[in-house]
């Protein structure tokens, strides 16, 4: 009776850190006053205003991704630097996920400063790097009807995503950096000095714009397959969505042999 009362306390002390965690918000209202991203105003955007945009009209494609490349640009800071492993949350804290949490403790390099595949979550962080972004905007536009695929460059992630589905159009869109490039990447790789342009155009310097242009030659390139997040990182994403889940399941194991055994003894009575 003694370690099933043990087991219940550990069961409740869970659920009480998943309770709390569904009252916390992962995003720390400081980044806003961050100084250390390396974009000018990296994040003007609240969680709130950034799925206002999200949750807008979607019936015209191409205004629609403009206004989502711009909600996660501005709704998500560039930002990854060891200081902020538990004051940013790039470590998952213990309230949020505790297998999460742990780890970052077992495998380090994995877990300490952690990439969301579940956008909602990455969007109420506010933080990543451009990986981050594009699998944010992959999964809010394939959410939305839009088939987006994720885009591994030679050192930095893009997203594609398409703009009309009768001509199969397709755009590369960089919420990162926040440009759209209109033309797809079989074209944008044949011919990668095309790019230059519209970084220019948004602002960036000549060294920029020629780092993007050898970023998007056809070394390196990878398309995920399949939408939204598709195949990128996916045993990452499976883990992710099953640590979410155990985490509740858990503190109930813990929990059913005291109640089994309570209940066993009401049966008698």
């Amino acid at each position: 009776m003694k370690k099933r009362v043990i087991l219940a306390i550990i069961g409740v002390l869970l659920l009480g850190l998943n309770i709390t965690g569904l009252f916390t918000s992962l995003r720390n209202p400081e980044i806003y006053h961050e100084t250390s991203t390396p974009f000018r105003n990296d994040i003007t955007l609240s969680e709130k205003q950034v799925y206002e945009i999200l949750d807008s009209d979607c019936s015209n494609r191409a205004d629609f991704i403009k206004k989502a490349v711009y909600a996660i640009n501005q709704g998500i800071a560039h930002y990854w630097e060891n200081d902020g492993i538990d004051r940013y949350n790039l470590r998952i804290p213990i309230q949020e996920n505790y297998i999460l949490n742990l780890s970052s403790f077992i495998l380090p390099s994995k877990f300490q400063k952690y990439e969301y595949l579940d956008y909602h979550r990455a969007i109420e962080r506010g933080v990543g790097l451009c990986s981050e972004h594009a699998i944010i905007l992959a999964g809010a536009l394939y959410d939305r009807g839009i088939d987006t695929k994720i885009i591994g460059l030679d050192g930095h992630v893009v997203a594609t995503a398409e703009v009309n589905e009768k001509s199969n159009i397709w755009w590369v869109v960089d919420p990162d950096y926040g440009v759209i490039i209109p033309y797809d990447i079989k074209t944008i790789e044949e011919n990668p000095t095309i790019v230059k342009k519209y970084y220019l155009d948004n602002g960036y310097d000549e060294k920029t714009g020629d780092l993007m242009v050898r970023l998007y030659g056809k070394e390196g390139n990878r398309v995920s397959n399949g939408y939204g997040v598709g195949d990128y990182s996916i045993l990452s994403h499976y883990f992710e969505t099953a640590s979410y889940i155990m985490i509740w399941v858990i503190p109930l194991l813990f929990l059913l042999p005291l109640l089994l055994t309570l209940f066993g003894r009401l049966l008698k009575v």
